[in-house]
């Protein structure tokens, strides 16, 4: 009786160190969408240098900067004619490399990192006034925001 006492409690042990090794063991890796979003969302984007075909203009978004939220939303400043102040995001794809803004403008995310963030989309709109003169952002845009 002892004897079978000892082996069911030795056998019981065993299972229960199965068990808890399972739940301890490692987690799956995260994917490109919870990479991305995480580095996304983790604070407001700023500081940008802008080209449009290659010319520089960040004078034009001196002052922008845009914050992406966890809920699929985000806010930006100074950032017309291209960015709303509120809005949507979502990515396009798994592999996370795409955002789409507004169910309509696709933006190319180039690289991003805990410090920067570069993308690119092109623009079709021609010109928006700014204190009275046009200024054009048609093109080719690619901005580098920092943290």
């Amino acid at each position: 009786m002892k004897n079978i006492l000892k082996i069911t409690l030795s056998v019981s042990i065993l299972a229960a160190l199965f068990v808890w090794s399972g739940c301890n063991g490692s987690e799956p890796p995260l994917t490109e969408t919870e990479i991305v979003g995480e580095l996304l969302t983790a604070s407001t984007w700023l500081e940008p240098v802008v080209t449009v075909d290659d010319v520089d203009q960040s004078d034009l978004y001196k002052d922008f900067s845009i914050r992406f939220a966890g809920d699929g939303t985000y806010s930006s400043v100074a950032g017309d004619p291209v960015w709303k102040t509120n809005g949507t995001w979502k990515f396009k794809n798994e592999a996370a490399d795409v955002l789409v803004f507004d169910d309509d403008l696709e933006v190319t995310i180039n690289s991003i990192s805990d410090a920067e963030l570069e993308f690119q989309f092109t623009w079709s709109e021609t010109t928006f006034e700014e204190n009275g003169r046009a200024a054009s952002v048609r093109g080719k845009n690619r901005f580098r925001l920092k943290r």
